[in-house]
């Protein structure tokens, strides 16, 4: 039950993550409008290079490590005193360097010093240690408050184009005020260590190699916006920028599960129980697919509409990258149970490494080629083939665990129920509120009909689920 406690949890956040911008982006965009938005996705952007090279993949290295050593207090007390240290350290690093590129820049100065703050924010950042202790409740509390005061600062004090440092220091500054107000629930879990005892170093290795991957799956999420700002406009930056933020926003999603099972998975690995770590897998990819499509083939369908509507008259090429984009979500959902949920808590470094950094090259290439190309449109079919080739890579990575066929044997039922969810949704266009709602409860519904008619599996899952929760609480 506490691994389903905890995908809940994950879940409702992610969940949070998707109706709070049904609220705020109309504003954002109509306020700060595209061009200001591609300001502030350019500039974050431009930092977020310093913050991958400051976390070093701490983060993922720490949520394993301290899921392999939880149950021991001394132990786990002195990883999270070692990896916090050699985090202040690293980060310290990278504000530095940041400072220097800073001095040296004369463009949008003010947006970069205030995107920088995410970098102090990281520094303090010990989620990692509770996402270990499969302890997802306070990260999630901590991480919707930090939104609701963004969102409710943004709606009182940002009113123009002129605003859009206020916009930017909102979201950065909360998120340091939230990692900050993580440390007190520290208290009766973790105990004071001598310093001469430290050794954070040690675990610089073990970071590096998660570190490697990280450089490269962000060259393939930032990469596109910044070709797109030397290359095109910043106005395509912010079309782009949407498009992208509400796939990255759904795919939140169907990925939920892999936050949580990363450090589950682990321990299991630390204990040796690989049989319950494939009937676990293959539960899960599964139950992800049965996820993934519909949300897929629902934004294909409804996102010209829904752009229009939600964004304004002048966001059609919005419209027009999610459906071109949209495939990403079941590429990336198959690839989270793949790869974090699969071969990091197998420790299969390599492998993982080798796959995101295939999907850097694909997106460098695919990028000069398409974007002078296509514009916002061609950034939209690179980051498709890049998350095909990382897919790819980890399905054939994974052949000599687990059966790629078992994998996919109801796949071919979410995919034709989906399509007719697709064919109604067409006849549904979106323009307001009230038609969102009505889209998504007939399309949802004729996709459980067809589940229901195929027999698909996961509806036995959620069958058995349901029985869980209710014998729970009687």
């Amino acid at each position: 039950m506490k691994l389903i406690k905890n995908w809940l949890y994950n879940l409702s956040y992610n969940l949070l993550l998707l109706i709070l911008p049904l609220i705020t982006v109309p504003y954002v965009s109509r306020v700060i409008g595209v061009t200001g938005v591609g300001i502030s996705d350019y500039t974050g952007a431009a930092v977020n290079y310093f913050l991958i090279f400051g976390t070093l993949g701490i983060g993922l290295y720490a949520n394993r490590t301290l899921a392999y050593q939880r149950d021991n207090k001394v132990v786990r007390s002195r990883l999270f005193w070692e990896i916090t240290c050699l985090q202040l350290l690293t980060l310290s690093l990278a504000f530095g360097a940041f400072m220097l590129y800073w001095l040296f820049t004369d463009q949008y100065r003010t947006y970069l010093l205030l995107q920088a703050l995410i970098l102090p924010a990281a520094a303090f950042d010990i989620s990692w240690y509770f996402m270990g202790m499969e302890d997802f409740g306070k990260v999630v509390l901590r991480n919707a408050l930090v939104r609701l005061l963004a969102i409710g600062l943004t709606f009182t004090l940002v009113h123009s184009a002129a605003d859009l440092w206020l916009y930017i220091l909102f979201n950065t500054g909360s998120s340091l005020l939230g990692n900050l107000t993580m440390w007190p629930y520290l208290t009766k879990q973790i105990q004071r260590i001598p310093l001469r005892q430290l050794q954070p170093f040690r675990h610089l290795r073990g970071s590096l190699t998660l570190f490697l991957p990280t450089i490269a799956t962000q060259i393939y999420l930032s990469l596109n916006r910044n070709l797109l700002g030397w290359l095109v406009s910043m106005a395509a930056v912010g079309y782009y920028g949407y498009a992208d933020r509400v796939i990255r926003l759904v795919i939140g999603i169907v990925t939920a599960s892999g936050t949580v099972i990363l450090p589950h998975m682990a321990n299991q690995v630390a204990q040796h129980q690989y049989t319950a770590i494939k009937r676990n897998l293959y539960r899960s990819f599964d139950f992800t697919t049965a996820l993934a499509v519909p949300l897929t083939l629902g934004i294909a369908a409804l996102g010209p509409s829904f752009s229009r509507w939600y964004l304004g008259s002048g966001y059609t090429l919005t419209g027009q990258l999610l459906v071109v984009e949209a495939p990403a979500i079941l590429l990336i959902a198959w690839g989270n149970v793949t790869g974090v949920q699969l071969l990091l808590p197998l420790n299969r470094n390599q492998a993982y490494t080798r796959s995101v950094f295939l999907g850097a090259i694909i997106s460098v290439g695919a990028n000069l080629i398409l974007i002078p190309l296509a514009g916002a449109l061609g950034a939209a079919v690179a980051t498709v083939l890049t998350e095909f080739s990382v897919t790819a890579y980890q399905l054939h990575a994974v052949r000599d665990f687990i059966s790629r066929r078992q994998l996919f044997t109801a796949t071919w039922k979410y995919l034709l129920s989906g399509l007719l969810m697709f064919s109604l949704l067409h006849l549904l266009p979106v323009h307001n509120f009230a038609g969102l709602i009505l889209a998504v409860s007939a399309g949802g519904l004729t996709y459980l009909i067809a589940l229901k008619l195929l027999a698909a599996p996961v509806l036995n899952e959620l069958t058995s689920f349901g029985r869980k929760i209710g014998y729970r609480f009687r």
